[in-house]
């Protein structure tokens, strides 16, 4: 049922002697529920049983039961030609929701249908009507998913146009100023986090390749100390204007190299960074930690907060991953 008509998906197999018309290649039920469709009104059928969600046996039908079920003359003398002997109706309930209805019929068998089938009948009902209800809801999905990516496609548009104004305009005030002052030094800051939040951007459409587990990685080598260098740099005047100590203790073999994602790596340390300064009290300490271990760069974020987290991220020659969180109850 479709806004509160009724659409038949039904294949009805009469026995030849039955067969009004050889040459009319439609089944019979698919002319009856052009021509002759149900009454809506009726108590008894289909529409009352999607109505209330209630299951109808009629053992055996009689005259005076299709009478009852025919809309017209006409109607009552196509009931009367099928021949139908006994019936039963199964409303078709998923999750709370009647979809349709299912109508069984015996005619020239002569078998009549009692409780013992009705029951067998509503558990076999009800496995379609879940199958019928899934088959909707991923097809809802599907659409959801569709229409988020457009819309994230949209945002991530949107976003990008006003960004790549404050870059443009950082980078041409760069060039006017000399490269030694105080000046330059914010507007490099300035072009970074442009770069770092460009990224940022494109990661809302990755959010669909997450899900399907083909995120892209994008694996560079490179020397790792100037790398991390740069990340205290971005969060310095943060920092200061919490009243937050920021240091580092970086111990690598000189020019040490390695392979990583460095976009994703900067976003993690990003976040910890960010989050340490955020959350450590006016005159704390965060530090960031760098060493080597068994071939590996291993990296610390520490701080001197309440209740403060040690994340620790582990970084080798071909991935990155995150190693353990340790939460404490004092100092980091």
């Amino acid at each position: 049922m479709v806004r509160g008509r009724l659409f038949g998906r039904q294949t009805a197999n009469p026995p030849p002697s039955r067969r009004p018309h050889q040459s009319d290649q439609s089944t019979l039920g698919q002319r009856a529920s052009r021509t002759l469709p149900p009454d809506p009104e009726a108590k008894l059928g289909i529409y009352e049983v999607i109505r209330t969600g209630k299951p109808q046996l009629i053992a055996r039908i009689t005259d005076q039961v299709l009478s009852q079920l025919a809309s017209n003359d006409d109607h009552l003398a196509y009931l009367r030609e099928l021949g139908m002997h006994s019936a039963m109706v199964l409303p078709l309930t998923a999750r709370g929701r009647t979809l349709g209805a299912i109508t069984l019929i015996t005619a020239e068998s002569g078998r009549t249908y009692d409780q013992h089938d009705l029951i067998f009948s509503q558990e076999v009902a009800g496995r379609l009507a879940l199958a019928l209800d899934n088959a909707r809801l991923f097809d809802a999905s599907r659409r959801a998913v569709k229409l988020r990516e457009k819309t994230l496609a949209l945002v991530s548009h949107d976003l990008r146009s006003p960004l790549s104004v404050i870059g443009l305009s950082a980078d041409m005030l760069r060039r006017r100023l000399n490269n030694e002052s105080l000046a330059n030094k914010q507007l490099q800051n300035i072009s970074c986090a442009v770069s770092r939040m460009d990224r940022l951007i494109s990661d809302l459409l990755d959010m669909a390749s997450i899900q399907t587990g083909s995120l892209r990685i994008e694996w560079e080598e490179r020397e790792l100390a100037p790398f991390l260098e740069e990340m205290l740099e971005l969060h310095r005047d943060l920092a200061a204007k919490n009243q937050i100590e920021l240091h580092d203790q970086v111990s690598l073999p000189h020019a040490a190299r390695a392979c990583a994602d460095y976009d994703r790596l900067g976003q993690a340390l990003t976040n910890l960074l960010g989050n340490a300064i955020k959350f450590t009290p006016a005159g704390g300490k965060v530090e960031l930690y760098a060493c080597e271990k068994q071939g590996s760069a291993r990296i610390e974020i520490h701080d001197t907060g309440p209740a403060s987290a040690t994340k620790t991220y582990v970084m080798s020659s071909n991935r990155i991953a995150p190693a353990k969180s340790i939460m404490n109850a004092g100092p980091g």
